[in-house]
């Protein structure tokens, strides 16, 4: 189970995105939409939980990380369609992260091959209200990964 926002995981992490936030988020965006890649609520709950604690450890860092990486230890990790299960979770963690009025984390997940966000990103983006523009906006991206850096880096120092 996650701690209350603000607070230090065992590991000794600061945890901004709650319980409660990811719950809200899941929940929303299982209503809209039906696909669950043959996970059940429970699994779904675990991956979202683990990819948003894998990009806070990466916020804190003040990294960036691949799709392929954040799904290390994730029960979808060798699934066929494994990339469009993590399309799926980070749009559930950007949902948690607009519910905790944080940027959006998923700024920080990352194609291998050219180090920036697929599509996806901007859509979430998009659905937040948080992105006007059509397309990919590049300096939206990068302006993000910096509001991402600085609340987690501050967070990290209390």
């Amino acid at each position: 189970m996650r701690l209350k926002q603000g607070k230090r995981n065992r590991s000794g992490e600061t945890v901004l995105i709650s319980e409660e936030h990811i719950a809200a988020a899941y929940a929303q965006w299982s209503n809209r939409n039906r696909r669950t890649w043959g996970m059940l609520d429970g699994e779904w709950l675990d991956a979202v939980r683990h990819v948003a604690s894998e990009l806070e450890d990466v916020a804190e860092r003040g990294s960036t990380v691949t799709y392929g990486e954040l799904c290390v230890g994730t029960s979808f990790a060798r699934a066929e369609h494994w990339h469009h299960v993590v399309a799926d979770v980070l749009m559930v963690v950007g949902i948690a992260c607009d519910f905790a009025q944080l940027p959006m984390l998923t700024a920080l997940a990352v194609n291998k091959d050219h180090g920036t966000p697929g599509g996806g990103f901007y859509d979430a983006a998009r659905h937040l209200g948080r992105l006007t523009t059509r397309g990919r906006d590049e300096s939206f991206w990068i302006s993000e990964i910096k509001k991402v850096h600085r609340q987690w880096a501050a967070a990290g120092a209390r």
